[in-house]
């Protein structure tokens, strides 16, 4: 039996490696079955490549950089996004599908400096560029003394401005960096219970109709792994109880050992060094998710939000 497969995707180098490692996925899994796969690829500009000179903060709210490619599923003008899950809301948009793929990348942050140090040698005064408030508020927890500046672009657009001395370093995603196989350019993986990472962040999701994924298509369920959906799971559902809909500096790093996860969120207002920053645990991502914003709200999140959205 043989099925095609139109594979829709972002066209930057990223996108396009993570697309190859989804299409592997894929093939693997209808192999399994029985099936082969021929696919093609679609690639999309969404409305976060046309902005890609602009601060995040200026574009618009987490989507940006999947809408597109989620009504292009629903024209059915293709059959399969794939997607960096980091960039998606925290609700899945009705009628779609997500399905994190096994095998998730590091989602540690990281230091890139031009001089080689890691943070802690960083002179004060240093400019460090980073495109989060995420990053950018728990760098200001971190080394109060050290200034930031936007750094926006593809990740090698990004490591390219850092060399030639735009900005003294960058924290960017690591697992973008090692997929593009640049890795020798890091200078330090940071303690995601420092710097916790954003909610899926390292995760490739395949999206689908939902009407596909119940049919034709359900075989796609095997590119994932009970270990990975757990952990995006419980961060997704973090982000989506804490937020509210609004974009606020936020992190969430789940981890998954012997059926139980532990999670460790973080909250700024990100113009003051106030934060926020638990941990839960449980064996239900849905239930340790709801223990740790249950403990934000106590700890006074609602505060912080607001003054995060006044900022």
């Amino acid at each position: 039996m043989s099925l095609s497969l139109r594979v829709g995707t972002r066209g930057s180098a990223l996108a396009l490696t993570q697309t190859d490692l989804a299409i592997e996925a894929l093939a693997r899994a209808a192999g399994s079955r029985g099936t082969e796969i021929d696919t093609e690829i679609v690639t999309i500009k969404t409305s976060g490549d046309a902005s890609a000179d602009k601060p995040f903060e200026e574009i618009g709210p987490k989507g940006v950089f999947a809408r597109e490619l989620q009504r292009a599923l629903r024209d059915e003008t293709i059959d399969i996004a794939v997607h960096s899950l980091k960039d998606l809301e925290s609700t899945e948009p009705d009628g779609l599908t997500l399905t994190p793929l096994r095998g998730r990348e590091d989602p540690r942050d990281v230091l890139v400096s031009r001089e080689g140090l890691e943070l802690a040698e960083l002179r004060p005064g240093t400019v460090v560029g980073t495109s989060s408030a995420r990053r950018r508020a728990q760098l200001r927890v971190a080394r109060p003394d050290l200034a930031t500046a936007a750094l926006r672009g593809n990740v090698d657009t990004r490591l390219e401005k850092i060399a030639r001395g735009d900005v003294d370093a960058g924290i960017l995603a690591g697992a973008g960096i090692v997929r593009l196989r640049r890795e020798s350019e890091i200078t330090q993986w940071l303690d995601p219970l420092q710097f916790v990472p954003a909610p899926g962040q390292g995760a490739i999701a395949i999206e689908t109709l939902t009407a596909r994924s119940s049919g034709d298509l359900a075989w796609i369920e095997d590119t994932s792994d009970d270990a990975t959906r757990a952990c995006v799971e419980c961060e997704r559902a973090f982000m989506r109880l804490i937020e509210g809909g609004c974009e606020v500096p936020l992190g969430a790093w789940a981890r998954y050992e012997n059926g139980e996860i532990e999670c460790v969120g973080f909250l700024s207002s990100d113009e003051t060094p106030e934060h926020i920053r638990m941990t839960a645990r449980g064996s239900d991502p849905i239930a340790v998710a709801k223990h740790l914003a249950a403990l934000f709200d106590e700890a006074g999140a609602a505060e912080l939000m607001r003054a995060a959205r006044l900022t």
